[in-house]
Parts: structure tokens; sequence; C-alpha cells
């Protein structure tokens, strides 16, 4: 959403993101309200996941038909690779999370181990997802590490 608040705001339009991220705050409350009883807390923390996602939509499809968001051949080509990548970044990270309490039970049980857990499935969903972009051929490795330089 912030990328898309970028190009409402360089086109001088601030309304419009505003609009967007109220949408998606009322779907937070909402799908709380909606979820909490249900799930608890993680029905919150999905509830929202879901404002973000429902913002930044909002906002992309708004761009789009006003014509200030267009994407290139090379990025209609590469999209479906990138969500490729993801899918299968998900997929690992989530049966390693499955693994990981089956193989390590005590550690759910301390938080210093699910700290632990969660650092390794963080690390490890990044090291998959960049060498899932490597092999669908969406950028290479070595461009993705150059580009995240850290300045002294």
């Amino acid at each position: 959403e912030k990328v898309f608040g970028a190009v409402s705001f360089a086109h001088e339009d601030t309304h419009t993101p505003m609009l967007t991220a109220c949408c998606g705050l009322a779907t937070a409350v909402i799908g709380g309200l909606l979820l909490y009883p249900h799930f608890g807390y993680v029905g919150v923390a999905a509830a929202i996941a879901l404002s973000a996602w429902v913002g930044a939509t909002l906002l992309g499809l708004i761009l789009y038909r006003r014509g200030w968001l267009r994407l290139d051949a090379s990025g209609w080509r590469r999209l479906p690779r990138i969500l490729l990548a993801t899918a299968i970044m998900g997929a690992v990270v989530g049966y390693a999370l499955t693994t990981g309490h089956a193989l390590f039970p005590a550690l759910a049980a301390s938080s210093l181990g699910r700290l632990a857990l969660l650092v390794v499935l963080v690390t490890l969903g990044l090291a998959v997802y960049l060498v899932a972009l490597q092999l669908l051929g969406v950028a290479k490795l070595k461009d993705l590490v150059a580009s995240v330089h850290l300045k002294e």
C-alpha cells in the first residue's frame, strides 16, 4: 500500500489513499470482531493481515483504472513466476512449521524456543524465496543480494 500511496501522492492525490486505508481499517475491526470469538488472537491477526490486502488491492485497482499504474510486458511475464515463488516459499515454511512442532515439541513450550523457531522459519522462507526466484528466472540471486547492500 505504501508504494501505491506514493503513486497517488505523485499525482497530488492524498484523499484516495486515506479512503482506502479507512476501508482497510474497517476490515480489520469487523474481521477482528467476527474472527475473535472463534479463533482468539489468531483471528485478530488474520483480520489485520486481511485488512492490509484489502487496502492495497483497493488502492491498486483505483490507480489502475485511473491509468496511473501500469505493468509493462516484462512485469506481466514475471508476475506468475513471482506468485509461484511465493507459493513455494509458503508451502516450505508451512511444512517446516508443522514438522518443527512435531519433531521438537519442547520448542513450542518455551518463549525462547518459539523465538528460535521463528528465526529459523523466517531465514528458511527468505532463502527458499530467493532460490525460487533464481530458479524460475525472475531475478538472479547475485543481483538480489547486490540490491540489498548495507550502507555504513
